[in-house]
């Protein structure tokens, strides 16, 4: 049994429950898992995932402090400006699935860090479109690079964490959440004012960038892997 909370108790993240091995017999893959004590791998890849969760939430959340400019820039309406966030959405579902049902077949790593290029990418190019709909077009994009990094960040991170921890870590996991409404805030308060919304958009792009960094050296998914 593993006591305590898992940020109070360190025996909580490197105890592993106690199992019994007799003799020669095989054990599955869940079994397995459960055999690995919490150290530094696990402790870097919930950094690297936390962080996906920050980047998503970020570009989640950050136009509703670039509409006035945005609305402004463009000559739009209330209702006509709200279809970035609208069509945001509409990718976030498109990707969900198709991302998700990709990495059944090829794997989880690839579509780690293909969701996440992809989101930086149309991030970027949203900062610099000259036109609405080629606006709208790259919050598409955003949307579908969100939908499979939400689908598999949690996935991929699961598969490495042994079954009597997964609650635990998991709820901790949407708490790096919170840093990514800190970063809106603050690039709202001193990059719009000075700089305007389009430095605004592309300077919350950049986080995305360097979480593809830290992905590429996060191996293949034990679960995929075993499939």
């Amino acid at each position: 049994q593993v006591g305590g909370s898992m940020v109070g108790s360190s025996s909580a993240l490197h105890a592993p429950p106690v199992a019994m091995v007799c003799g020669r017999r095989e054990v599955s893959l869940e079994e397995a898992l459960d055999l690995v004590p919490w150290g530094r791998f696990q402790w870097l890849l919930f950094a690297t995932c936390g962080l996906g969760y920050t980047a998503d939430t970020i570009e989640l959340l950050l136009l509703s402090f670039a509409f006035p400019g945005i609305r402004e820039e463009f000559g739009l309406d209330n209702h006509s400006v709200s279809w970035s966030s609208t069509i945001s959405n509409v990718g976030i579902m498109v990707g969900a699935v198709g991302w998700g049902l990709l990495s059944d077949h090829m794997g989880r790593r690839l579509v780690f860090l293909s969701s996440v290029s992809l989101t930086f990418a149309c991030g970027l190019l949203s900062a610099l479109c000259p036109t609405f709909p080629l606006f709208l077009a790259a919050r598409f994009g955003v949307g579908a690079g969100i939908g499979g990094n939400l689908a598999v960040d949690f996935a991929l991170f699961m598969e490495f964490v042994p079954g009597y921890l997964r609650q635990r870590v998991m709820m901790m996991l949407t708490m790096w959440g919170v840093f990514g409404v800190g970063l809106i805030a603050l690039a709202a308060k001193f990059v719009i004012p000075s700089l305007g919304w389009r430095w605004y958009v592309g300077v919350l792009s950049l986080p995305p960038l360097l979480l593809l960094v830290l992905r590429t050296g996060v191996p293949e998914s034990p679960v995929h892997l075993y499939e």
